[in-house]
């Protein structure tokens, strides 16, 4: 819990710069984008290696990577300031 709250403090603080996402509430973000990429968590095996092409604001990589601790998340983006995002909210 408190990852997931760590990566949307972050994202809240990046979000109106880089036109992340479109949703500012918290409550909508979760329901709406961290509840939906949790839902992949099922099908993933344990100790999988997942690549996650145009991260962009994350989803489903980090909520994955945070409830998944046992497999490999690999963040693909290919725009340079949201890829430096990325790179602070796995720092």
């Amino acid at each position: 819990a408190e990852r997931c709250r760590i990566f949307l403090d972050v994202l809240g603080l990046w979000r109106e710069r880089l036109s992340l996402i479109a949703e500012g509430d918290r409550e909508r973000i979760l329901d709406g984008h961290v509840v939906d990429s949790l839902a992949l968590a099922g099908w993933l095996p344990a100790g999988a290696r997942v690549a996650d092409l145009g991260s962009g604001a994350g989803f489903p990589g980090i909520p994955l990577a945070i409830v998944c601790a046992d497999s490999h998340f690999c963040l693909i983006e290919a725009r340079r300031k949201r890829a430096n995002f990325l790179r602070e909210v796995v720092r």
